[in-house]
């Protein structure tokens, strides 16, 4: 392996690493202020739309979306913080 590929590597393998511990430590935090359900909640969705990205199905895509719209707004807020808080983190991480 070349050095510019290696160099090319080693950044992105870092910041994987720092995006996983900061996922980590925001699923903590959402436990212990959200608690388990709103966690488990989030935990799902976002495997289920990780999966979809990965490998396409119209009826995966149509129960999320169903699923989504049963939720209570008050708990719809606290997943969309959520959310926003994990994407703000990878931008942070990305600086």
């Amino acid at each position: 392996m070349s050095a510019t590929t290696t160099e090319a590597i080693l950044p992105e393998a870092g910041l994987r690493a720092e995006i996983r511990l900061l996922g980590q430590l925001l699923g903590e935090t959402l436990r212990e202020h959200e608690g388990e359900a709103l966690y488990e909640l989030e935990e799902s969705i976002r495997l289920r739309t990780k999966e979809l990205r990965q490998r396409y199905e119209a009826v995966a895509e149509a129960a999320l979306v169903a699923e989504l719209g049963r939720i209570p707004l008050e708990d719809a807020a606290r997943l969309v913080r959520a959310f926003a808080t994990y994407f703000q983190l990878i931008n942070l991480a990305e600086l």
